[in-house]
């Protein structure tokens, strides 16, 4: 019986090893690196496969690589096989047409003839609101009283010189005069390139005074060649139509304003050549004569009256040397003539020209040198003329002004040529970009020359 048990357990040994057996012996024979095919999923026989298969240096330098620190090259997007094209953003459409090449764009006188004297050409100095080349011509009306020519002008209609659309109204009270009284100006588009503003006009006809009172206005107040000013001005007005020959309001008729001003800006042409231009707006530097706008027959009449005050002559005189019409921007880079800012001013200049410096030519005869002097230095505020010479250090033309050198200047009364000022005036300029000046006592040129006291200014 003991025999029998004995038996039993040697069989069930024996199923159990044959059982079992084939799976163990992979297991063995895989851990014991014996020959023999080892169970895997397929994917991983394959990548094994590979690896047995590369070359050993291959291997080594796998795993160098593997090592070493990893940097991610820079990206590159995939090329795009198809852009979907998008339209071009709307461009700005002038409410305007084109001038194209058209320059006769005005008919009509805006004064009578028999209410104006003459025109004072571009480029007049009246420091310190002027105290820049002006940027626009005069019609000097006829005095009200012959006796006192400057005190109170006739009273003229203001003709539209052409058809067009009023854009812009403005009004300028006079807050130093007294009583105080209120003047206007507005401006006047012919196309989309070419406009011209009034100034100084003494009202407004019924259309416009209307169009005036029912925008929407911004106002403030400023202060500028010595007197005070509230000035008001439309902020959205629907164009107004107004026709060649039409009236559209007065000149002249007020206290000290013998004059109507007109501006006229073309954006055809070359912007002027200012040595820093960043601190003009697009208007100033498009500015041109108004008189070039007119048909043929007008034009010539015009012309005819260019003049005004002239520091060579005690009366009015014309001009006689090209542009007949005056200039604005007279830099020379490199030289002394031009505009001048008191050193630290900002590169947008504002309205007011008061504290600065212009050392330009005249506007009626420019063969005279003239410094038109604003309120920043020793120099009271006003024009001081000379008759340049061509040699030496004394009165030397401010276009032949150098870096390095002192010069020194004896200015003349207009009224009294004969007699001087008192003083002499010292320039020099340090750089291209900077000039100080200042008056010594005396009324003659003396070396050494020596600064009792100057200021500076800059382009």
């Amino acid at each position: 019986m003991k025999k029998m048990y004995y038996i039993v357990i040697i069989v069930l040994i024996i199923l159990f090893i044959f059982v079992a057996a084939p799976e163990n012996e992979e297991v063995v024979e895989d851990l014991h690196g014996q020959a023999g095919e080892v169970y895997m999923p397929a994917e991983q026989n394959s990548i094994i496969d590979d690896i047995e298969e590369q070359p050993i240096q291959e291997v080594e330098q796998n795993q160098k690589i593997k090592n070493e620190p990893k940097i991610n090259p820079p990206f590159v997007p995939p090329p795009i096989e198809h852009i979907e094209e998008r339209p071009e953003p709307p461009q700005p459409v002038s409410e305007f047409q084109s001038c194209g090449d058209k320059m006769d764009l005005l008919t009509h006188s805006p004064l009578d003839y028999d209410d104006f004297i003459n025109i004072v050409p571009l480029g007049n100095l009246n420091p310190s609101g002027h105290t820049f080349p002006t940027d626009h011509i005069y019609w000097r009306l006829r005095p009200k009283n012959t006796n006192k020519p400057y005190i109170l002008s006739i009273t003229s209609p203001l003709i539209s010189p052409g058809d067009g659309w009023i854009t812009e109204i403005s009004s300028s009270e006079h807050l130093y005069a007294t009583p105080t009284f209120t003047d206007y100006s507005f401006k006047l588009v012919f196309c989309e390139e070419f406009n011209i503003e009034f100034g100084h006009v003494s009202s407004l006809s019924e259309k416009l005074e209307k169009a005036f009172d029912n925008a929407k206005r911004n106002c403030d107040k400023y202060d500028t060649g010595g007197g005070g000013y509230a000035n008001c001005w439309t902020e959205e007005l629907t164009k107004l139509k107004v026709s060649a020959g039409e009236v559209i309001g007065t000149a002249g008729g007020n206290p000290d304003q013998d004059a109507l001003d007109i501006w006229a800006h073309d954006f055809r042409i070359t912007p002027l050549n200012y040595v820093n231009p960043k601190r003009w707006d697009e208007f100033s530097l498009h500015v041109v004569c108004a008189l070039d706008y007119f048909v043929d027959e007008e034009k010539e009449k015009f012309y005819d009256l260019l003049g005004g005050y002239s520091p060579s002559a005690d009366k009015d005189k014309k001009r006689t040397i090209e542009p007949l019409c005056g200039t604005v921007e007279q830099d020379i880079k490199g030289t002394a003539q031009g505009v001048w800012f008191i050193e630290g001013t900002p590169q947008k200049v504002s309205y007011s020209e008061d504290s600065h410096l212009a050392l330009v030519t005249d506007n009626i005869a420019p063969d005279f040198n003239v410094f038109s002097v604003g309120t920043s230095t020793e120099i009271e505020s006003d024009t001081y003329l000379f008759e340049p010479e061509k040699t030496g250090d004394v009165n030397i033309a401010f276009a032949d002004v150098r870096p390095g050198k002192t010069y020194c200047y004896e200015p003349f009364k207009p009224w009294e040529p004969t007699k001087g000022y008192g003083f002499v005036i010292l320039l020099e300029l340090l750089d291209e970009e900077t000039l100080k000046i200042g008056k010594n006592q005396g009324k003659r040129c003396k070396k050494p020359y020596s600064f009792d006291d100057y200021v500076m200014f800059e382009r």
